[in-house]
C-alpha cells in the first residue's frame, strides 16, 4: 500500500492541464438553430433558414463573461442537430445557408476574434453526434468527416484552450451506430493544437458526473486506472474516485481533473419562458466555492437569444457574480503574514513557511518525505475579521493533503474553524465570521509529505438570499426567507418588487393560477435579494389518482400530484421487474382546455426517469384516442428540470393518462416526482394577474 500511496502522490498534471486549471472559471456558449426552435436538442431537420441572430455581438458576450472574472469562451460550433456555426467545406447545414449576413457570416471567427481582443482565451464544442449528416452511422465516412471539420475549426481560428466533446448520443433503433474513431479524433488535435486540453470524452480533462454543479467533497486529480481499465470508462458519477481504498484496484494512475458544468438557467438552450428563472447569485456562488474551491474548473452555460446576445438577466447576474469575488478576494488579509511550521524539508529556507503567504506561486512549504502530518501557524500581526479561507497545494510536484483542519485563536485556546478534505488546486472555505489575530492550518494526513503554495484570508459581503415560493394542493401560495426575520415584499402584476410593494403576511389564494415574485429586504443592511418568481397554473386540489399498472410501498402513485417535489412514485421495482410500457391515470375533478403538460423527474437521479412518452387526455377516462403528445424528454438524466410540452392546439378533457415507453438508463420502471397541466384557464390567470 505504501508504494501505491507514494506513486500516486507523484502524478503530476501537464503543462496544458496546468494552465487549463489556471483559468479555474470558464463560460460555455450553447447556440445553434435550438434558440430559434425553443428546444434542447435539435432532430437535424431544422430550415437554416430559420437562424437569422439580426444584433449578434461577440463582443456583448465577452463583456458579459469578463464581467465575471471568467477566463475563456468555450463555444458550441455545432450541436447535435449537426448545424454549424462556421461555414464548414463539408456540408451545407451550417451559416452559410442562413439569412444572417447574407449567408457570409462565421460566428465561429467572431467570437473567436473577439476573446482575443479580450484577452481571454477560446475553446470549441464539437458534438461527434450529428442528427443531420448523412454519412453518420457509416463509421469510416462519418469519421473523416468527423475529422476533416475538426481540422478547419483547429487551423482556421487560431489558438484553441480547450476542445470539448459530448459523450451524448441518441441513436442505436435506427440501425445508425456510429464507432467513434477517438483515438484519431485525439491525433488530430494534438497534430494542430497540441496545448488544447482535450474534455470530457477526452484523455485530458474529466466530467465531474452530473450537469447540476454538484461537487464531491473530495475531489482527486490522481485517478486509479485497473488493469485493462480505460479512463474514459470510469464510473464518473461515483462519488469515491481517488481515495486510498480506491488505490488499491490501480494497475496505474492518471493525472485526469474535474471541469464542473452547469448553466445559468434551467436549460442548456435559450428559452424565454426561462428569462426569470435565471440562477439566483447566492446558488452561483455555492457552485463557484464548490468547484473553484473544491480542486475543479467551473464551466457556466450562457446561453444567447435569438437577438444573437446574453439576456439582459443573464448578463446581470454575471455583473453581479463578479462584483462579488471582486469585493471578496481583492484584499487578502493574510498576505505576508508571519509564518512557522511544526517541519520543513531538511530545515531549508527555500521550503520555509513564509513562502506560503509570500503572493509568489512558484515557491511552497513542504516537509520531509515520510512526514505526512504538521502544522503551519500565521500570525497576522493584529486582530482581523474573515469568513473565508483559501489553500492551495503545488499540484506541478503532486496532490498529496487527504485530511486538514483550520483553526482560530481566540486568545486562550485553539478553536476549530472548519475541517475537511482534499485541496489539490485549490480550495476555499466559508464559515461565520471570526475576528483574530492567530490562525493555523493543521495537516492531518497527506500522502508522502503534504505541500502549501498559498494560504489566503478573506472577508466575504453579506448576500441577502432569496426567499422561497411554494403552493399546495388547494392553491394556497406560501412565500418563507431561509432564515426568518427580514420582510418580504411580493407582487402579482409581474413587476419587480420594492420595498413599498405588498408585504407577505399570510399564504396568497391562487388556485387557478397566476404569478408571483418576492424579494427579502434586510432592513440592517438596506440590502434587496435577488426576485424569485413562481408561475402557477390550476392547483390540484380536485385531482385523484384512478389508475396506475403498480407501486412501491412508500412511493405510491398518489406522490406524482401531490404537489411536493421531493415524494415519488415509481413502479414496483423490488418484486416485479416489468417492462415498460408503464402508466398513470388522473382525473382532474372538473373539464378544463389543455395546452400541454409538465413532467419533472426525480431529482436523486436514480431509477424511473422516463425517456420517451405518450400523453392522453379523455372527457370520460374511457375513450383516449391517439396520443395528445410523444416523443422523448432531451438531455432529462444529467439535467432533470422540469420538461415542458406544449400541444398544437387546446384539447378538453378531464382526465390525463402519462405512459413511460422507456427509462434514460434501460431499467424496466417508471418514475414521476411530479406530474402537472398547463391549462388555457392558468394561461389566462398568469395573462390576467401579470398585465402581460
Amino acid at each position: 500500500m505504501a508504494d501505491l500511496i507514494e506513486r500516486a502522490a507523484r502524478v503530476t498534471p501537464s503543462p496544458r492541464q496546468l494552465a487549463w486549471q489556471e483559468l479555474e472559471f470558464i463560460a460555455f456558449i450553447h447556440f445553434t438553430v435550438n434558440a430559434f426552435t425553443d428546444k434542447e436538442w435539435g432532430d437535424g431537420n431544422e430550415d437554416p433558414a430559420i437562424f437569422d441572430p439580426a444584433q449578434f455581438d461577440a463582443r456583448q458576450w465577452v463583456r458579459a463573461v469578463k464581467s465575471a472574472g471568467m477566463r475563456m469562451i468555450l463555444l458550441t460550433a455545432k450541436h447535435h442537430d449537426g448545424f454549424c456555426l462556421w461555414p464548414s467545406r463539408y456540408t451545407e447545414h451550417s451559416v452559410k445557408s442562413s439569412p444572417w449576413k447574407n449567408g457570409k457570416g462565421d460566428i465561429v471567427r467572431e467570437v473567436s476574434e473577439a476573446c482575443r481582443e479580450g484577452g481571454i482565451k477560446f475553446g470549441v464544442y464539437l458534438s461527434p453526434w450529428d442528427r443531420h449528416e448523412p454519412t453518420y452511422g457509416d463509421s469510416p465516412a462519418y469519421n473523416e468527416h468527423f475529422k476533416n471539420q475538426l481540422r478547419e475549426l483547429l487551423t482556421n481560428y487560431g489558438p484553441i484552450a480547450e476542445v470539448w466533446f459530448d459523450g451524448a448520443c441518441g441513436e442505436g433503433p435506427n440501425g445508425k451506430r456510429q464507432v467513434y474513431d477517438w483515438d484519431g479524433y485525439y491525433q488530430v488535435i494534438r497534430e494542430l493544437q497540441p496545448d488544447a486540453v482535450i474534455a470530457i470524452r477526452g484523455p485530458d480533462v474529466r466530467w465531474c458526473g452530473n450537469e447540476a454543479g454538484n461537487v464531491r467533497k473530495s475531489e482527486w486529480s490522481v485517478i486509479p486506472i485497473p488493469a485493462g481499465g480505460d479512463p474514459l470508462r470510469t464510473d464518473l458519477m461515483a462519488e469515491d474516485l481517488g481515495s486510498r481504498e480506491k488505490l488499491k484496484e490501480a494497475e496505474r494512475f492518471i493525472w485526469y481533473p474535474a471541469e464542473v458544468n452547469t448553466s445559468i438557467r434551467p436549460g442548456w438552450f435559450y428559452h424565454a419562458s426561462d428569462d426569470l428563472r435565471v440562477k439566483s447569485l447566492e446558488h452561483l456562488l455555492e457552485i463557484y466555492y464548490g468547484s473553484v474551491g473544491g480542486n475543479g474548473v467551473f464551466l457556466l452555460n450562457l446561453p444567447p437569444d435569438p437577438r444573437g446576445l446574453i439576456h439582459e438577466n443573464d448578463v446581470e447576474r454575471l455583473r453581479e457574480l463578479g462584483e462579488v469575488l471582486r469585493a471578496t478576494f481583492e484584499r487578502d488579509l493574510a498576505k505576508d503574514a508571519a509564518a512557522r511550521a511544526s517541519h520543513v524539508r531538511g530545515n531549508d529556507p527555500a521550503f520555509g513557511p513564509d513562502k506560503i503567504a509570500d503572493g509568489d506561486k512558484n515557491t511552497y512549504w513542504t516537509t520531509d518525505d515520510g512526514v505526512t502530518a504538521a502544522t503551519v501557524e500565521f500570525d497576522l500581526g493584529e486582530e482581523r475579521s474573515f469568513n473565508c479561507a483559501t489553500l492551495q497545494e503545488r499540484i506541478q510536484v503532486g496532490q498529496r493533503v487527504e485530511d486538514f483542519a483550520l483553526d482560530a485563536w481566540d486568545g486562550r485556546n485553539w478553536r476549530e474553524l472548519v475541517r475537511s478534505t482534499t485541496i489539490g488546486y485549490k480550495r476555499l472555505l466559508r464559515f461565520g465570521e471570526v475576528t483574530a489575530r492567530k490562525v493555523r492550518v493543521r495537516i492531518l494526513q497527506s500522502r508522502l509529505c503534504p505541500t502549501l503554495s498559498n494560504f489566503g484570508l478573506f472577508q466575504a459581503p453579506l448576500i441577502v438570499s432569496p426567499p422561497r415560493i411554494r403552493r399546495d394542493k388547494q392553491g394556497m401560495v406560501t412565500i418563507a426567507c431561509r432564515t426568518p426575520g427580514p420582510p418580504i415584499h411580493y407582487t402579482l402584476d409581474g413587476s419587480d418588487p420594492t420595498a413599498a410593494s405588498a408585504r407577505y403576511t399570510e399564504p396568497i389564494a391562487l388556485p387557478d393560477g397566476g404569478l408571483v415574485r418576492a424579494k427579502v429586504f434586510d432592513p440592517v443592511t438596506g440590502k434587496a435579494s435577488a426576485p424569485c418568481e413562481a408561475e402557477f397554473d390550476i392547483c390540484k386540489g380536485k385531482w385523484r389518482v384512478v389508475h396506475f399498472d403498480s407501486e412501491e410501498r412508500g412511493e405510491e402513485a398518489a406522490n406524482a400530484v401531490d404537489d411536493d417535489p421531493a415524494t415519488i412514485w415509481i413502479t414496483d421495482w423490488r418484486t416485479t421487474k416489468d417492462p415498460h410500457p408503464h402508466e398513470i391515470q388522473i382525473d382532474l375533478g372538473e373539464t378544463v382546455d389543455l395546452e400541454g403538460f409538465t413532467y419533472l423527474p426525480r431529482q436523486d437521479l436514480t431509477g424511473g426517469i422516463i425517456l420517451d412518452y405518450e400523453f392522453y387526455v379523455s372527457r370520460d377516462g374511457k375513450n383516449w384516442g391517439e396520443p395528445a403528445s410523444e416523443g422523448s424528454f432531451s438531455n432529462v438524466l444529467n439535467n432533470p428540470v422540469q420538461q415542458t410540452v406544449r400541444f398544437e392546439k387546446p384539447i378538453t378533457g378531464r382526465f390525463i393518462r402519462l405512459v413511460g415507453l422507456s427509462e434514460v438508463k434501460g431499467a424496466p420502471w417508471t418514475s414521476v416526482a411530479e406530474l402537472g397541466v398547463l391549462t388555457e384557464r392558468g394561461r389566462k390567470a398568469r395573462k390576467r394577474v401579470s398585465g402581460q
